[in-house]
């Protein structure tokens, strides 16, 4: 028994390390990706994966329900299980392609991640210094 605690003690902090690291890799899908679905007259798609996890999919601005998730550090798949799956695989930190389904067939999709500003640099750019605000006009004669 000696001996397998000792391996588990040697060997623990590597898995616990191989196990982050996977799930770092997962949450660089994280964030908002959008494109379109050129099969359904041009419609926009807009998927939101945080954590690790798919929490939206909206189809021409209609949100659709997320049943399951699976998210890799190169690929994400997702759906319901019912009406449509869709499967990506990144080509790029902020592209991927993939394949959309449902009982209609299968389209191609490309998607890129949204860049956004931080919730903190977002505010910043809307404060106006108090030297910078304009002057109040002048009465008219």
């Amino acid at each position: 028994m000696i001996v397998n605690r000792r391996f588990l003690i040697a060997f623990a902090p590597g898995l616990l390390f191989a196990t982050t690291c996977l799930a770092q890799e997962a949450q660089s899908w994280d964030g908002i990706w959008t494109g379109v679905d050129g099969r359904i007259e041009s419609a926009p798609i807009q998927i939101a994966i945080a954590d690790g996890k798919v929490i939206s999919y909206t189809l021409k601005g209609a949100p659709l329900l997320v049943q399951y998730s699976k998210v890799t550090s190169n690929s994400v798949s997702f759906g319901d299980r019912d009406h449509y799956s869709v499967k990506l695989d990144k080509i790029g930190n902020t592209t991927a392609s993939g394949q959309f389904r449902d009982r209609y067939g299968a389209d191609a999709l490309t998607l890129t991640k949204e860049e956004r500003a931080s919730t903190k640099e977002e505010r910043a750019s809307h404060v106006v210094p108090i030297d910078a605000a304009p002057a109040p006009a002048q009465p008219s004669r």
